[in-house]
């Protein structure tokens, strides 16, 4: 396999090389230096990395140049958003035949033995998608994994807005190294659903999936390809022995007080529920997101008198998307 050295090598640059790691950006310059510099902490070198700039305005790549030479640095125009930025970026990543592609979001820091312990997964020939956990940049934990598939409860009660945490104030330099990250776990386990922010994908399986489906607009799209993985028989495995820094939303946060942007993340999840359940479960999932949604208000209150940003407006315009967005009676996933 071109570039790809024989398994079992123990280096972590002979393992990066069987690799190519797949950073998308927009407007995050700094924090794409520096999820690149861990990327070189690893084991990666500079022709194993594709960066794909989403019309950002704050000069990364002539900033990315200088530091890595010999990678492929693309940039978008117009702004296409995450999942179509991604998908550029596998592209070009699968051309260079590596075993896998590793998708990091700008906004992560990678420890150092993160290719070595990636590397290891795919020598279980059935893991078709692999993570790390996720933490804050003070240590605590993030949601890195979900063990089963969304359910109508879950869409309710993540649309109210209790699943998500306000990311914490950014801590002092001092800790944000990727060393600094809390205890590691011991162990891997079988998911049915990872996070597409700092995902490793066999090639094989991306290629087979045909990536992500560009009809997700900023989320769900690594809820579609794992569910599409999992039917095709793929195994996805969360790795807790591995912490990445992760700070949250650090685009999108940009955008909206919120750290998400409502609108799309509702419309998204019905998306993934027509694809996956069908037009008559969807509408179930429209109708608990709604009333979850609506829940949200006096949440958003607390929120607001302990101090956290909230936009009250963001809310009820997101709760019109959604009522106002058609259930799409889609063909099964992975049939279109």
């Amino acid at each position: 396999m071109s570039g790809s050295p024989r398994r079992g090598a123990a280096t972590p640059e002979d393992c990066a090389r069987r690799f190519v790691a797949v950073v998308p950006t927009h407007q995050t310059r700094a924090l794409t230096l520096r999820c690149v510099a861990g990327l070189f902490g690893a084991g990666l070198s500079s022709d194993r990395l594709v960066v794909v700039d989403d019309a950002s305005s704050d000069d990364t790549l002539a900033a990315l140049d200088a530091v890595a030479p010999d990678a492929r640095l693309l940039r978008n125009p117009t702004r296409r958003g995450f999942t179509q930025s991604a998908n550029r970026g596998a592209e070009a990543a699968v051309e260079l035949a590596p075993e896998a592609v590793a998708l990091v979001n700008s906004d992560t820091v990678v420890p150092s033995e993160f290719f070595q312990l990636a590397a290891a997964a795919l020598d279980d020939e059935p893991t078709g998608l692999w993570a790390p956990r996720l933490v804050f940049p003070d240590g605590r934990p993030q949601w890195s994994a979900g063990a089963s598939l969304p359910g109508l409860a879950w869409l309710a009660v993540n649309a109210s807005g209790l699943l998500h945490r306000p990311p914490p104030d950014p801590p002092p330099p001092s800790r944000r190294g990727a060393r600094s990250l809390g205890q590691a776990a011991a162990s891997s386990r079988e998911v049915a659903w990872l996070p597409a922010t700092c995902l490793v994908v066999r090639r094989e399986t991306w290629l087979e999936l045909g990536g992500f489906h560009e009809g997700f607009q900023l989320y769900a799209q690594d809820l579609d390809l794992c569910s599409r993985a999992a039917a095709a028989g793929w195994r996805l495995v969360l790795d807790e022995r591995v912490a990445v820094l992760h700070e949250l939303g650090a685009t999108v946060r940009r955008e909206t007080p919120r750290g998400r942007d409502l609108v799309r993340l509702w419309v998204d999840l019905l998306l993934w529920a027509s694809r996956h359940r069908g037009p008559r479960w969807a509408a179930r999932a429209r109708s608990a997101m709604l009333l979850g949604g609506a829940c949200g208000f006096p949440i958003d209150l607390f929120r607001r008198l302990s101090g956290h940003p909230v936009g009250y407006h963001e809310r009820w315009m997101a709760l019109r998307a959604l009522a106002a967005h058609p259930v799409r009676d889609s063909a099964p996933a992975g049939c279109d």
